[in-house]
């Protein structure tokens, strides 16, 4: 027989077991749950994928296979992008041609039918917000500056027409006769020649646009003779037009917009108006899905320009920082591109007063990244949510705007390896703004180069 001791020690030991066994089962019913959770996800929990379409290239059939194998697959979403083919005719199959839109439709649909997420690029590819047939020297379209830049030697002066072409190399850029006439300065160098960059005194900068004289035959001259006859200036001859940054494949020509102005917008909705959203039945399924409208790296380009413009910029410069920038827009001439995070930062001119340059360049793009937010990103944004959609961007690395502050502007910002690398600063400013706004970071991921159409998705 059992003695109490004995009867009590038993209880206590069993008493002691029951939580240790319930631990036990709650850690092994958490770690099964941990794997279902990995190797079945939901749908919410997957992965996107890219799908670079050539063309409207595809039977409807391919479409539909394309796509309930990506479902298949694993994958949560697609992101639809026109890819341009040597063999297939930008005419009748690219951007904005009847096939594209009847492809893209069928895509979307298919996709959202699977409750599927989608994603549209704002233009033909990747690069930039583009539409077709835009007007490249509209207001809507992509605007810059262009310098044309002489010299004037100590003791010299200058008579008769003005240089009406940029010369790059070997290439000849003529001045447009629908540009507009920013300003013409004559700024004090006070370097030689050779010097890299140009050293340039910022205080002595004369305006010369109202010596400009427009002769009966179109011509424009300027005769000046420089008061101080020791002074060796640079005569910079600013221009307003057109960027002509053409994006491919598509049935008409597609320009760039401007992302400075609320003209840009107006032209990339006219263009979603007459090709995206002109079907009744697809928009309730927008409206009832997950869409965004995607803004892959902003590869925007001044191309043979040195500053990025708009009809209002130097007024809105004006009322924002309190002073005139067009006098120093020579400062931008020659800068490198700043995909990379250590890039040179010195262009061709520099100031003697290196406190003032690092202003005025700070200046300027301070403003053009609230244009930038204020003119493209937040108008767009509204009017995209009446439509169920979301928008979803990678901001502005690779140009010299601000790099945290337009991920107030998107619904979700989205970062690229491709560009981040082991760069430390750029993952702490992208995702700490991220944090900050309480939004779900997107990241491109895992894209490699020059393997178009040599494996497929199960491999």
């Amino acid at each position: 027989m059992l003695s109490g001791k004995k009867i009590l020690s038993a209880l206590l030991s069993a008493a002691l077991l029951l939580p240790a066994a319930s631990a036990l089962a709650e850690g092994d019913a958490f770690a099964a749950e941990i794997e279902r959770r990995y190797t079945a996800p939901s749908i919410d929990s997957r992965s996107e994928v890219r799908w670079w379409m050539a063309e409207a290239g595809h039977t409807d059939e391919t479409i539909r296979a394309e796509i309930q194998a990506m479902y298949d697959g694993g994958f949560r979403g697609v992101e639809l992008c026109a890819q341009g083919e040597d063999e297939i005719s930008e005419t009748d199959y690219g951007y904005g041609s009847a096939q594209w839109d009847h492809d893209l439709k069928l895509a979307m649909n298919t996709a959202l039918d699977l409750g599927m997420t989608v994603s549209l690029t704002s233009g033909t590819n990747w690069a930039t917000a583009n539409v077709p047939g835009l007007d490249p020297h509209s207001q809507g379209a992509s605007q810059i500056v262009v310098d044309i830049v002489e010299y004037i030697k100590a003791g010299a002066s200058r008579s008769g027409a003005i240089p009406m072409q940029k010369k790059v190399g070997s290439k000849v850029y003529p001045i447009a006769p629908t540009a507009k006439l920013i300003g013409v300065f004559a700024v004090p160098q006070t370097s030689g020649n050779k010097a890299k960059p140009i050293v340039t005194d910022g205080t002595g900068i004369i305006e010369l646009t109202d010596k400009l004289v427009w002769e009966a035959d179109g011509t424009i001259t300027l005769d000046w003779t420089p008061e101080n006859a020791e002074s060796k200036y640079r005569l910079f001859y600013y221009w307003q037009q057109g960027a002509m940054q053409e994006s491919h494949p598509a049935a008409e020509t597609a320009y760039c917009i401007n992302y400075f102005d609320e003209a840009g917008i107006e032209a990339l909705k006219e263009y979603w108006l007459a090709h995206i959203l002109d079907d009744e039945a697809l928009n309730a399924k927008i409206q009832a899905g997950d869409v965004q409208l995607f803004m892959d790296s902003l590869e925007i380009s001044t191309e043979y320009g040195c500053a990025f413009w708009c009809d209002d910029m130097a007024e809105e410069f004006l009322a924002r920082k309190g002073y005139d920038i067009r006098p120093y827009l020579y400062l931008t001439i020659g800068l490198p591109e700043l995909f990379y995070w250590d890039a040179v930062d010195y262009g061709s001119y520099d100031l003697a007063d290196k406190t003032m340059r690092e202003k005025v360049l700070n200046d300027l793009f301070d403003v053009q990244t609230q244009l930038y937010r204020e003119r493209m990103l937040e108008p767009l944004r509204a009017w995209l949510h009446k439509y169920g959609i979301k928008t979803r961007a990678q901001i502005s690395y690779g140009q010299r705007l601000e790099i945290s502050e337009p991920i107030m502007s998107v619904d979700y910002p989205e970062a690229e390896i491709l560009n981040q690398n082991n760069q430390v600063d750029m993952y702490r400013l992208w995702t700490g703004g991220a944090k900050l706004q309480n939004k779900v970071l997107s990241s491109e991921t895992g894209a490699y180069g020059g393997y178009a159409y040599t494996e497929h998705m199960v491999d």
